[in-house]
């Protein structure tokens, strides 16, 4: 197996996690704390998919590096242009400072959950989708207004939640 592979590999691997933990992490926070009190069993549930989440970071940030690194090293430079690649590192730095605010407490559960959902879906579609022809300014705009409908859902949500307890 050559370096190019393996990168590949960790990279579809970590994307796996990332998109299957943000949406575990979403649906287990949700039902956690649909009764306003998380016990030890669902912070127990929610602790291994938070390390999901990070584990698919820490893959994607890694492979993503290294796959950096051989195509500009294997003279494939013309790659390093591409829109796609510049959204999808736009995409990971965001998770990455989503990730920092929701440990720092800086940022509101609901807020955190709408940026790592999207992104981690985004991520994976971009990754797969070898037709895309958007701008990257089309695509960033595209990706802040669905983000900023699935905060409203969910925050619509926690407040209907809360009227009906």
């Amino acid at each position: 197996m050559d370096w190019r592979t393996l990168f590949i590999i960790l990279h579809i691997l970590g994307t796996i996690f990332g998109v299957a933990g943000a949406t575990f992490a979403l649906a287990f926070s949700r039902k956690a704390q649909s009764d306003g009190n998380i016990d030890a069993s669902e912070g127990a549930l929610l602790g291994i998919t938070y390390t999901f989440l990070r584990t698919g970071l820490i893959l994607i940030v890694l492979s993503g590096f290294g796959l950096l690194i051989y195509t500009r090293l294997t003279e494939h430079a013309q790659y390093l242009y591409s829109i796609r690649l510049w959204l999808k590192l736009t995409i990971t730095t965001v998770l990455l400072l989503n990730t920092i605010a929701l440990m720092a407490k800086r940022i509101p559960g609901w807020i955190s959950h709408a940026i790592s959902l999207v992104g981690w879906y985004a991520a994976f579609i971009i990754g797969a989708w070898r037709g895309y022809h958007w701008s990257y300014l089309t695509g960033i705009v595209a990706l802040a207004i669905l983000t900023l409908m699935v905060g409203f859902i969910l925050k619509r949500t926690d407040v209907a939640k809360h009227m009906h307890a």
